[in-house]
């Protein structure tokens, strides 16, 4: 099944990147896409493109076959429902507990109107050891816990595209392995991971397939 494409999609530079230029991508249910680049800020422009948080000059952009409109923000909240990002730009509502964000998420994302976590979520609170800081706010928290719970968020969706910024920094170096082999199968059956990470580690340890982006330019061996 076919979850992404890009089709000559064009994005404007951001930071430092060099921006992408007629980029075309095809996203299958079970990918899991490593990102090679000579510059760090066009994977995460891509990766920022893919979540629809930058919105492309030109080309189009297919999500479960069907077409993105971005010419208004609320045309785009259903692909967004569909859609896990694990990044330096997702944040969470800082005057709520992180218990309240994880919530709010299953009630938007899954019209699930429960006041207490369900048990695959809680579950999952419990393998990241963030089950102590559930009551606590976004800022009262260290870093990593912080983005730890980032993740869980974005996890507990069961996303159809993941989309993730160095999941070193994200889930842990120390939670790698038991995300990439148990919560995998349970939250991301046939869906699809694309990621940027700068650790061989995480690459060796996720990485099926490979896209390559030089100076602007995305290539992809569909073979």
């Amino acid at each position: 099944m076919e979850i992404a494409n890009l089709n000559n999609i064009s994005f404007s530079p951001e930071k430092s990147s060099n921006g992408l230029i007629n980029a075309n991508l095809k996203i299958a249910d079970d990918d899991i896409i490593s990102i090679k680049t000579d510059e760090r800020e066009d994977a995460y422009l891509l990766l920022k493109g893919l979540a629809t948080l930058s919105y492309p000059t030109e080309g189009t952009y297919e999500l479960l076959n069907e077409k993105l409109d971005f010419s208004d923000y609320k045309n785009l909240l259903c692909a967004k429902k569909r859609i896990g990002y694990i990044g330096s730009d997702a944040t969470m509502l800082s005057n709520r507990s992180i218990r309240q964000n994880l919530l709010l998420s299953g009630l938007f994302f899954k019209n699930d109107q429960s006041l207490e976590i369900d048990d695959e979520t809680m579950a999952l609170c419990e393998k990241f050891g963030i089950v102590d800081v559930l009551d606590k706010r976004p800022y009262e928290l260290n870093h990593f816990h912080l983005h730890v719970s980032l993740s869980v968020r974005e996890i507990m969706k069961r996303p159809k595209l993941l989309l993730m910024e160095r999941p070193e920094d994200f889930i842990g170096y120390e939670y790698i392995s038991m995300f990439a082999e148990d919560i995998y199968d349970v939250f991301l059956k046939d869906s699809a991971i694309v990621f940027f990470s700068a650790s061989k580690y995480v690459r060796d340890t996720f990485k099926e397939s490979e896209i390559e982006i030089q100076q602007g330019k995305l290539f992809q061996d569909l073979e």
